[in-house]
């Protein structure tokens, strides 16, 4: 980075503002469009169930609640769980919800 491109850029937060460079920039771009597109593909080959089943597991109802509330046995519920958080790459609850919070 040149020094005329520094000043510029120091003149440009002291006035509020925000600034980066055009390298870090196309970065973010391309780094947020990637994952969208990540995601996408991974919302894709959930079934309608398993999208179900994911945002009531991650409202933060327990499995036995899901299961009453689905119709389903709580061993389905397990079940579907795990091929979820395999198809979404997460190891537990906690992270579908937060995959879910960043995804959906």
């Amino acid at each position: 980075m040149s020094l005329e491109q520094l000043v510029k850029g120091v003149q440009a937060i002291l006035a509020g503002e925000l600034w980066f460079t055009r390298k870090l920039t196309k970065h973010m771009l391309l780094t947020n469009s990637h994952n969208r597109k990540a995601a996408e593909k991974i919302l894709a080959s959930l079934t309608n169930r398993e999208r179900e089943l994911l945002l009531a597991t991650t409202s933060g109802l327990r499995n036995s609640d899901v299961a009453a509330e689905l119709g389903i046995s709580l061993y389905t519920v397990k079940s579907h769980l795990y091929r979820i958080y395999k198809k979404i790459k997460v190891p537990n609850r906690l992270q579908a919800t937060l995959w879910v919070a960043k995804h959906l």
